[in-house]
């Protein structure tokens, strides 16, 4: 219980934002570097996973099991094997209710071996057995076979024609071999996926002399009927999971060079669809310009295909949970990213009885010592919209999103300030007719309780201020620091999806509003008082209330909720529109100084960054009263215009890099 708490607290929180489709996450802390290969659905509703643990730094592996209920409550885990290192690779559940697992035994430093051994359903080992010879054999694929036994592929150093082979290996029940075939080309042959096909046969992928992606198809014994390649044999292409679809055909998920664009691409996630006889059909890819790696494939109930392993690209971290969802033709539907700052990898993927999705793997990013493993439940329902690219806005408001909230706090803002102005200003007085028509709408005792207030707000006199004129007062620090604390908080609102990543963005927002907010304060504060002018931040109450309410309703915070304002005897407007459009010139230079660390790989600061300096300079150019814009406009047009064009011009590289 303790465990699948920790889990719950550190990275199993839903995702908030509107495409979340985690149902909820767990991690399995047992060692100091735990790897899931392997999940799959127990008769009980439960998920069972098999991989490797490191229990030190300097020991050597076992393989591990983790048995769950059914909201991924650990139920019981233990550890197989005391050679100098054992692997899990694979797992079934057998007709008996037990499990079969395979992967690969390493007697020594020297050679490894096949591995196939059956637990029963408390986890205890029932028998276990190794295959092969004195040079290398793993196993990375186990199938049930109707005949109650059991089909092993992987590659083999021992047999074969060539470095490595396919190697396909039969036994019964009781793990006692009934055949073995090898599958090969004079180079590196490694299979990863196996499946017992419609018609007793079997079909295999991986890939074939180190470049192409490989399918070979047999018969029941073994015996081959026909393979195909994939991919262009001078680049890296490899199938890593394979499935008979709904036609009669295959599907092969994987990833490849061949299809990038260029021989120095990273990989992306590959999708292959072939006939029955393993003719190419259609291929698709999906990723972006770092490396993107299909683990695991399955057929949707539409038609449609669901990829999961792990992207660079996208997310947050330095590999985040990928899951990319096709229609039939392989056209991308949706997609999700999963994860904290450090690594986090989906190895397997199934479809789980209430029709959603069950991915195993491994996370880095909870604040362990090294990996643990993984287990994410998602639903079957999917983002409520269809995304063209990765959904990121666990860190970073969709641009899109951005520009609408910041027209409607505009819009929000300006229109309670010429509501105010209606209330508070003197009858007599020329106003324009908006205003004046709202003044005639609104109730006197609405008029006289803004007035009052207003006049309770009256700004200060430079003879009355006391203290150093190069240094903020006591209430400006205050006001500075609740701002900064609210802004922070809200962008950990839209931004954070998990407690153990508010380690990482909280400080990064407080630390971006500081420094921006900072070189702010003192460029107004010593320019504005050597010219005899007062400069002071102050509690922007209409810009605190639709802050709030665009943040909650757009999950866009849009600018800090508290504003700056200049008076004094030799305060005019245009040394108002020079101090505005500064506030402005420096969110834009941070902006660029933030857009070039996101493009060098710094994704979280240069991201939050960003996102902060953009909506914040957008907002502040907006030429509409009481926004800094309409100061600046008043004073010059041409001014105005040449910030508003660069601030567009830096949301522009929002959109690319977003």
């Amino acid at each position: 219980m303790s465990i699948a708490l920790f889990g719950l607290l550190s990275f199993g929180l839903v995702v908030r934002n509107a495409m979340a489709i985690i149902e909820w996450s767990r991690i399995y802390p047992n060692g100091v570097d735990d790897h899931a290969r392997s999940v799959v659905q127990t008769n009980d509703g439960g998920y069972i996973l098999a991989g490797h643990t490191q229990l030190r730094n300097d020991t050597d592996r076992q393989a591990l099991i983790v048995k769950t209920d059914p909201s991924g409550n650990m139920q019981w885990n233990k550890t197989y094997g005391d050679a100098y290192t054992d692997e899990a690779h694979a797992i079934i559940q057998t007709s008996d209710g037990g499990y079969a697992a395979a992967g690969v035994t390493w007697p020594s430093n020297d050679s490894g071996h096949f591995w196939v051994f059956k637990i029963d359903a408390s986890g205890n080992v029932q028998w276990n057995k190794t295959y092969g010879g004195p040079y290398n054999d793993n196993a990375w694929s186990m199938v049930g076979t109707s005949d109650g036994g059991y089909a092993i592929a992987g590659f083999t150093n021992n047999f074969g024609l060539g470095d490595s082979d396919f190697w396909l290996l039969k036994t019964d029940a009781s793990g006692a071999e009934q055949w073995n075939r090898t599958y090969g080309t004079t180079g590196n042959d490694v299979a990863y996926s196996v499946i017992q096909t419609s018609d007793g046969g079997y079909a295999i992928t991986g890939r074939q002399n180190g470049h192409q992606c490989w399918l070979v198809k047999t018969d029941s014994s073994g015996t081959m009927q026909w393979n195909q390649t994939y991919g262009d044999a001078r680049v890296s292409n490899t199938g890593q999971s394979l499935v008979q679809t709904s036609d009669g055909g295959y599907a092969i998920g994987g990833f490849t060079e061949s299809f990038n664009g260029s021989t120095n691409t990273p990989y992306d996630f590959w999708l292959v669809k072939t006939d029955p006889s393993g003719n190419l059909q259609w291929n698709q890819t999906y990723g972006g310009t770092a490396e993107d790696i299909a683990r695991s494939i399955a057929q949707t109930p539409d038609g449609g295909y669901a990829l999961a392993g792990y992207t660079e690209s996208y997310g947050v971290g330095t590999q985040d949970v990928w899951f990319v969802k096709t229609d039939s033709s392989g056209n991308m539907q949706w997609n999700q990213t999963f994860g904290g700052a450090n690594t986090d990898v989906a190895n397997s993927m199934i479809r789980t009885s209430d029709g959603g999705y069950a991915l195993g793997g491994n996370t880095e990013s909870v604040g362990l010592a090294g990996a643990a493993f993984l287990l994410i439940k998602m639903d079957s329902t999917g983002p409520s919209q269809i995304l063209s690219n990765p959904e990121t806005s666990a860190w970073t408001p969709e641009p899109s999103s951005a520009a609408v909230a910041t027209v409607a706090a505009v819009l929000a803002t300006g229109g309670v300030s010429i509501a105010v102005a209606a209330a508070i200003t003197p009858p007599g007085l020329p106003t324009g007719r908006v205003t004046q028509k709202i003044r005639e709408l609104l109730p006197e005792t609405v008029k006289k309780w803004l007035a009052d207030f207003m006049s309770s707000k009256r700004k200060l006199t430079v003879d009355e201020k006391t203290g150093s004129p190069f240094l903020p007062t006591k209430s400006e620090a205050l006001v500075y620091s609740i701002s900064i604390a609210v802004l922070a908080l809200s962008f950990s609102y839209v931004k954070v999806d998990t407690l153990s990543q508010i380690v990482l963005v909280l400080p990064t927002i407080l630390g971006t509003s500081i420094l921006v907010g900072f070189v702010k304060t003192f460029i107004l504060i010593v320019y504005s008082r050597k010219r005899g002018v007062w400069t002071e931040h102050k509690l922007w109450y209409f810009g605190l209330a639709t802050f709030l309410v665009t943040t909650f309703a757009f999950r866009v915070p849009f600018s800090s909720p508290s504003r700056s304002v200049h008076y004094g005897p030799k305060f005019t407007k245009r040394l108002g529109a020079i101090l505005s459009s500064a506030e402005i010139f420096v969110s834009l230079v941070f902006a660029g100084f933030f857009c070039l660390l996101l493009i060098g790989g710094f994704k979280v600061i240069g991201s939050v960054g960003l996102a902060m300096c953009i909506i914040g300079a957008f907002f502040d150019t907006f030429p509409i009263a009481p926004m800094s814009g309409r100061t600046i406009f008043d004073h010059s047009k041409t001014l105005w215009a040449a910030l508003f064009i660069l601030t567009l011009a830096l949301y522009a590289s929002w959109l690319l890099l977003t």
